[in-house]
Formats: structure tokens, sequence, C-alpha cells
């Protein structure tokens, strides 16, 4: 997931090049850098409060990445009004950093604030026009308020972009299907599974829509399937269970 939450980046990893695990203080830069849970929120801390990399002053742009980075590590820690008030900090110190929207848009979003998280991952793509993750995730919190025309709008651009995507063409076969779009999602879909058929979410969402136009065999098989891949995904062990009363 770390790349996925670090487009954009003015990367610590890349203004650190040729630091040393002891020139960065016992690993505060690579922690840091990580963006990995606790790790982070120590590395990054470190550089936060200091003001310091290798015992020299940090620019504001390094200092808005350390407090990204950080808020990276809250956000896989669940720890959410965290990794938003990082995501502050970081604009307030680089107002064009568009990974700090992005990621303020992912914890945003977990909140369920909607309205937050659309107008953050709108200024990601004002930033980076072609970050179809943005586009993406804008897409699935429309797709979550109801909005399905906007979440294929959304999706279609991210598709655009990257055609190799196996997620974001499940995410709009399940947003066509939810307008009533049957063929189209089962184009998507099956799409989504020729990608990547290991996408147990792209098999969950086919067997709903083959469940809805009654193809109630190929729906058992698709559940079962995406419970081969994932046995604790429960979209799929209730629909398997509606069909076969088990």
């Amino acid at each position: 997931m770390l790349g996925k939450h670090t487009r954009g980046f003015c990367l610590l990893a890349a203004l650190f090049v040729g630091i040393t695990a002891g020139q960065a203080r016992s690993g505060d830069v690579q922690d840091c850098i990580s963006g990995k849970g606790e790790n982070a929120t120590r590395g990054c801390s470190s550089i936060i409060d200091s003001k310091q990399i290798n015992g020299q002053p940090a620019s504001a742009r390094e200092l808005a990445d350390a407090y990204v980075f950080r808020g990276m590590g809250y956000f896989g820690l669940r720890m959410f009004d965290r990794s938003v008030a990082d995501m502050n900090a970081a604009i307030d110190l680089n107002p064009q950093h568009a990974a700090a929207f992005y990621n303020r848009g992912l914890a945003h979003a977990m909140q369920s604030k909607h309205e937050d998280a659309i107008a953050d991952y709108t200024r990601t793509i004002h930033l980076e026009p072609r970050h179809e993750r943005a586009f993406n995730n804008r897409g699935n919190v429309y797709h979550r308020a109801g909005k399905f025309h906007l979440a294929v709008q959304d999706y279609t651009r991210a598709i655009e972009i990257n055609p190799g995507d196996s997620l974001t063409y499940s995410n709009r076969g399940g947003a066509y299907n939810a307008l009533g779009r049957t063929g189209l999602a089962l184009d998507d879909l099956n799409a989504a599974i020729r990608l990547n058929p290991e996408n147990a979410g792209a098999y969950v969402n086919r067997a709903f829509t083959l469940r809805n136009t009654g193809r109630f065999k190929s729906a058992i098989a698709d559940y079962r399937r995406a419970l081969e891949l994932n046995p604790s995904l429960k979209q799929a062990q209730q629909g398997l269970a509606l069909l076969t009363g088990q």
C-alpha cells in the first residue's frame, strides 16, 4: 500500500541518498520514510522535533515530507485524527504537497467525512492531473454517497490513466451494477478478473451481478472462488449463504 500513499512526494528517500544508518541517527530517516506504523511515527518525530537531518537544519519541504510520512504511520495505526493533523501541518509548510492532500483524503474517507475527502482528492487532482488513485478513491467516496454517475466518471478517468488496474475495473463494475447497467458491470468485472485472477473483490462483485440476473450457479461459483482467495471476506460468506442456505 505504501506506493499508493506516496504519489507526488518530494521523497525523503531521494533527499537522503547516501546517508548511512549511523549518520541518520540510528535509522530515523529510514524509519520515517517507511511510512509504516510505529517506526514511521518514531523516526519522523525525531526529525520534526529536532528540525534537523544528519545534524543539519531541515528545510520546510523536508519537514513537510516528515509530517506526511508520520501521518501515514498514524494512518496505519488507525489514528486518523493524528494523521489529519500531520497532513495539515505538511500543507501549512508546503501548500503544493499533493501527497499531503491525498493522504488527508484517505484519512477523511476512513472517518466517513465524505465532503472533506472529496475536496482533498479534488485538490490532489488539481496538483497532479494524472493521479489515478485520487480519481479512483474519489470515485469510491461518490459511490458510498450514492452518487453512482459521478463514481463512474472518476473510475473511467482512472482507467484511462492506468488501463491495467484490476481494482478500478472492479470498482466501476460495482457502480454500473448500482445503476442497473448489468451488461457494462459484467464487462468491467470480467476485465478485472482477467487482469488479476486473484482479485477476490471482483469475484464478489461479479457474483452479486450474476445473482441479480438469475445466474445463481455462476454466482455461487464466484462466491466460492472469492472465499478461496480470502476466507474471511464477509460479503462472499453472506452471499454464498443466501444462495445455498449454508
